[in-house]
C-alpha cells in the first residue's frame, strides 16, 4: 500500500488529474451501464409477464367458450322430447349423432331422475359404441 501511495505522489499534477478524471468516467459508465441493464432486464420480464397474462386470458376465454358450447349441446340433448320421455331408441340415435359430429365427448350418459343410468355412448379408439343396459348402470 505504501508503494502505491508513493507512486501516486510521484506523478505530476496533470497526470493525477487525468487519471482521476478517467477513473471517475469509467466508474460512472459502469454504474450507468449497470442501471441501464437492470432497467432493460426488468422491461423484458414485464413484457414477458404481460404477454403470458394476455395469452392465459385468451386461453381461458377460448376454453370457456368451448365448454359453454359443449354444455349447450348437452342441454339441447336433455331438452328433446326423447330425453324427457326417456325414449331410448331416439336417445341412442341422438347421442351417436352428437358424438360422431364433434368427437369431443369420450362418453355421454343419460341418467334417469332416480339417478340410474339408462343409455350411453363411449368412444373406443376411432369408433363410437352404444353401451348396453348393464354397461350404463355400472
Amino acid at each position: 500500500m505504501q508503494t502505491l501511495s508513493t507512486f501516486w505522489r510521484s506523478l505530476g499534477f496533470s497526470t493525477r488529474l487525468t487519471t482521476s478524471f478517467v477513473g471517475l468516467m469509467l466508474f460512472g459508465n459502469v454504474v450507468l451501464t449497470s442501471l441501464l441493464y437492470q432497467q432493460y432486464e426488468q422491461a423484458q420480464v414485464d413484457a414477458t409477464l404481460n404477454k403470458l397474462h394476455a395469452q392465459s386470458e385468451n386461453n381461458a376465454t377460448a376454453f370457456t367458450s368451448w365448454l359453454t358450447a359443449r354444455q349447450d349441446e348437452i342441454r339441447y340433448l336433455a331438452s328433446t322430447t326423447a330425453a324427457q320421455q326417456l325414449d331410448l331408441e331416439q336417445l341412442d340415435r341422438l347421442m351417436l349423432s352428437l358424438s360422431e359430429l364433434h368427437r369431443y365427448y369420450d362418453s355421454i350418459y343419460i341418467v334417469s331422475p332416480d339417478g340410474i343410468g339408462v343409455a350411453g355412448v363411449t368412444q373406443e379408439g376411432n369408433r363410437i359404441v352404444l353401451l348396453d343396459e348393464t354397461q350404463v348402470r355400472t
